[in-house]
C-alpha cells in the first residue's frame, strides 16, 4: 500500500451499469506506484458487476467502494473524495478513458508552484461506439487555447464555465479546506463543485495535451431529460447565479442552461415552468426579472433562427 506522501495523484470513477465501458476506461491506466484510482459503484444493478470484475479490478490495485443506495454521480464522487489520499486529485467517467499523455501531465505534476490549486487539461472526444471523432470537448479546449495565449476571458471561463469534473486535476487540500463536495442531484451534480474549486484557487495553470479522452453515448444521463431532471437543472443554476451575484462573478460567466430551460419550459410544460418560476425566487429573482430573462431568451432565439433562414435563402 502506497504511503501518504507517495500519492501523487487519485483518479477517482464513478459507475453504474456499464462494465464494458469501465473494463475499458480501466484498461487505459497506466500502472504507476505514485497513483491511487478509486472506482466507486453506484448500485449497480443486480449482475452487472459479477465477482469475477470485482476480482479483476482489485487485482490492478484499484480500490473498490460501493454507495449504500442508487444516489448518482454526485454521492459516488464524494464517497470516493472520503478514500482521497492524493495530493492532487480528478475524476473520469467511467464511459470515458485516459489518453497517451497521461503520464507525461501527472509527471508534469511534481514541477508545478506550490501556489497553483489547479491544472486544467485538454481532452479528446469520440462517439463511444464507433470511435468517431465528435464536438464534447471543443468548448473545453477552447478555454485552454485562449489560456495558453494568457487571455482573461479564458480563465474567468476554465474557473467558472467548464462545469464538468474531467480535466480538472485539483490540489485535494483546496477541496478538504473549503470543505467542497458535489451536489447529490440527478443532472449537473458537478456544476457546484466546478465553480467553487474555480472560486476558490489561488492560481491556475493548464496544459494543452489531452488527459482524457471523452466520449459521447446516446444513453447517457445528460442527454435524457425527464421533467423532474428538468426541474433540478433550474435549481442548480438559480443556486449557481445567486453564488454568482453574491460574490461579484459576473453571470455570463455561469453555464447558459437556466434561461434556455426556462424558455422551453414556458411552452412545454407550464407545471415545470411555474415551478422553475418558484425556485428562482426563493434564490433571489424578482417575476418582473424572470419574465424579462426568459422573454430575452425567446426573442434572441427567433433572431437567431430568422437570420439563418435569410442566410439559406440567399
Amino acid at each position: 500500500m502506497n504511503s501518504l506522501k507517495e500519492i501523487l495523484l487519485t483518479v477517482i470513477i464513478p459507475h453504474r451499469n456499464i462494465p464494458d465501458l469501465l473494463n475499458r476506461c480501466l484498461d487505459s491506466i497506466p500502472s504507476r506506484s505514485d497513483l491511487q484510482f478509486i472506482v466507486v459503484d453506484d448500485c449497480s444493478d443486480e449482475g452487472m458487476l459479477p465477482e469475477k470484475e470485482v476480482s479483476r479490478i482489485q487485482s490492478k490495485g484499484i480500490e473498490l467502494y460501493h454507495t449504500e443506495s442508487a444516489k448518482g454521480g454526485g454521492a459516488a464522487r464524494n464517497l470516493g473524495l472520503s478514500h482521497a489520499k492524493g495530493e492532487w486529485i480528478t475524476f473520469i467517467d467511467a464511459d470515458d478513458y485516459v489518453t497517451p499523455k497521461f503520464n507525461a501531465i501527472v509527471d508534469d505534476l511534481k514541477t508545478v508552484a506550490d501556489d497553483v490549486d489547479i491544472v486544467y487539461c485538454a481532452a479528446n472526444s469520440v462517439d463511444s461506439d464507433y470511435y468517431t471523432t465528435s464536438d464534447r470537448a471543443d468548448t473545453l479546449n477552447g478555454y485552454i487555447h485562449g489560456h495558453q495565449k494568457q487571455t482573461p476571458e479564458a480563465e474567468m471561463r476554465l474557473r467558472f464555465t467548464f462545469g464538468e469534473p474531467w480535466c480538472k486535476i485539483v490540489r485535494r487540500k483546496l477541496i478538504e479546506d473549503n470543505k467542497i463536495r458535489f451536489s447529490e442531484t440527478s443532472i449537473h451534480n458537478d456544476t457546484k463543485y466546478s465553480y467553487l474549486v474555480g472560486y476558490h484557487a489561488g492560481k491556475i495553470t493548464s496544459t494543452p495535451n489531452a488527459l482524457c479522452t471523452i466520449t459521447t453515448r446516446g444513453g447517457s444521463v445528460s442527454r435524457t431529460l425527464s421533467e423532474s431532471k428538468k426541474i433540478e437543472r433550474i435549481a442548480v443554476f438559480a443556486e449557481a447565479h445567486r453564488f454568482f451575484k453574491e460574490h461579484g462573478i459576473p453571470r455570463k460567466y455561469v453555464i447558459n442552461f437556466l434561461w434556455p430551460q426556462m424558455a422551453r419550459s414556458l411552452f412545454e410544460n407550464k407545471t415545470t415552468y411555474g415551478k422553475g418560476r418558484q425556485i428562482l425566487r426563493d434564490n433571489g429573482f424578482s417575476s418582473s426579472e424572470i419574465a424579462l430573462n426568459t422573454v430575452k431568451h425567446i426573442v434572441r432565439n427567433k433572431i437567431v433562427a430568422l437570420a439563418k433562414r435569410m442566410n439559406l435563402k440567399r
